[in-house]
């Protein structure tokens, strides 16, 4: 917040959206089969990764226009796969929010981070009814995610957009190997 690189209207569409989808995708853990969502996630990060990649070819990203259907859809849609897998995938957010609502990445990452937020907060009251929380992993992997996400936010603003897409789009290549691995593998 304090470097402006959150888009406050489409955080608050996303929040309140994601959240809903969130919690309502974290009741329905149980019905759904894990091996087939981490693929689906697996193939949607290879897709963003990729178009991610390819969109360094074209100029930078347009001004943003208010349109909330996209911005609904975005977060409803992600939170709702997000609460499923138990992850507030925002590997698969941030690339629809810079390729569908063409937002500059530096902006997109502080909005996905706090959007992130929001919808993971959400997906664990979910969680937490089905009692499907394991609090002390909860407490190392969420201080460490904090100081991590901390320092990211510090240095984001030190690479142009074509490096950051970039950077983002390797990422992205990583996490979708891990989702397909953990879908075969687990």
């Amino acid at each position: 917040m304090r470097q402006n690189n959150l888009h406050r209207r489409v955080f608050a569409v996303m929040a309140v959206t994601g959240a809903a989808g969130a919690f309502a995708g974290s009741l329905f853990t149980r019905i759904v089969p894990a091996q087939g969502l981490l693929l689906l996630v697996g193939a949607i990060v290879s897709y963003e990764a990729f178009s991610l990649i390819k969109s360094l070819r074209h100029k930078g990203a347009e001004n943003l226009r208010p349109n909330l259907a996209p911005e609904s859809a975005i977060g409803l849609g992600v939170g709702f796969l997000g609460g499923l897998v138990g992850l507030v995938l925002g590997s698969i957010r941030l690339p629809a929010v810079i390729n569908v609502l063409k937002m500059e990445p530096r902006v997109a990452v502080g909005t996905n981070l706090a959007a992130s937020s929001a919808m993971g907060a959400a997906g664990l009251i979910g969680h937490a009814i089905n009692g499907e929380v394991d609090y002390e992993v909860l407490a190392v992997m969420g201080a460490t995610a904090m100081a991590g996400a901390f320092v990211g936010a510090k240095y984001t603003g030190r690479f142009d957009e074509r490096t950051l897409k970039l950077l983002i789009g390797l990422i992205l290549v990583a996490v979708a190997a891990v989702m397909f691995w953990r879908a075969l593998y687990s």
